[in-house]
């Protein structure tokens, strides 16, 4: 499972570009780390993630990036160095104990990038395939 996740990443952030915060060339290089992050982060601070593991593997499981659009950047936000903000959603199942079963979970953050890298920003629950507002 966890091949079919970081290829679907990879194929998702392809266009997104690779490595540190600091390519002026690509304004998104590096997201794809700080969404790996994310990644991370979820399966350490979501209760239904930090539940031992089941007889299907992990508590939460099939992480997918569903929807990625730039977001506009405000007047205090660009005085405060941000030169690229992305809104992302982000999917996964997490297994209910109490019916032994996987269930939907999913989460919004908000990427912006200065010239020290990427920081995220939980966002306001969107449209998971448009990333539109709820």
């Amino acid at each position: 499972m966890k091949t079919a996740w970081w290829a679907a990443v990879a194929l998702m952030m392809a266009g997104c570009g690779q490595g540190g915060g600091g390519d002026s060339a690509n304004p998104h290089a590096g997201l794809d780390v700080a969404i790996k992050d994310w990644r991370g982060d979820i399966m350490k601070t979501e209760a239904a993630c930090r539940q031992a593991k089941g007889p299907e593997g992990e508590a939460c499981q099939q992480f997918e990036v569903t929807c990625k659009v730039e977001s506009p950047i405000d007047e205090t936000e660009r005085a405060a160095g941000v030169t690229e903000k992305v809104l992302a959603a982000m999917t996964w199942t997490a297994r209910d104990p109490a019916m032994n079963e996987q269930k939907p979970a999913s989460a919004t953050a908000t990427f912006s990038r200065t010239s020290d890298g990427w920081t995220r920003k939980a966002a306001d629950p969107v449209n998971l395939r448009t990333c539109a507002p709820a």
